[in-house]
């Protein structure tokens, strides 16, 4: 399993997360939890900015306050999902894929996605929900591909 290092730290998971599960967590496992969470934010969002956050936080002491306030909250609140069992990195959206192109010009952007919140139920859809909208200013949500082509 390889680690990603998170974009918050345990001690700021800690002042968020209050769940009886997560208290009771060893701290290297929630060291795990957050960067299986910064993992998600990665394979879920497309962030802008995010190879400036990168750069701060890879530091031999990583510097947390480059990366975004929702960012930081959305890993915690992502980790905690981790401990509780509700969260995973497997593929869990459906729908149809949806193919979007815009032509301005000589340029084209063309966008490849899947998804919606269809396996998401109760508790976990709010969360995910949340954190997607935290997220917003700075990422979009899906799986995407997208390129940029001049035609």
């Amino acid at each position: 399993m390889a680690f990603k290092t998170p974009y918050c730290s345990v001690v700021y998971a800690d002042g968020y997360n209050q769940t009886t599960e997560w208290l009771s967590t060893s701290f290297p496992n929630k060291e795990l939890a957050l960067s299986q969470a910064a993992l998600y934010i990665d394979q879920w969002y497309t962030c802008v900015d995010k190879t400036d956050w990168e750069v701060c936080i890879n530091e031999t002491i990583p510097d947390y306050s480059c990366v975004p306030e929702e960012v930081q909250y959305s890993n915690a609140i992502l980790a905690e999902m981790h401990i509780l069992g509700t969260l995973t990195t497997k593929q869990e959206f459906s729908g149809p894929i949806t193919e979007t192109e815009v032509k301005a010009g000589s340029v084209m952007s063309k966008k490849v996605y899947q998804g919606s919140f269809a396996s998401y139920t109760g508790s976990k859809f709010n969360e995910i929900e949340e954190v997607t909208r935290l997220l917003s200013p700075y990422c979009t949500f899906g799986a995407s591909n997208s390129k940029t082509t001049r035609v």
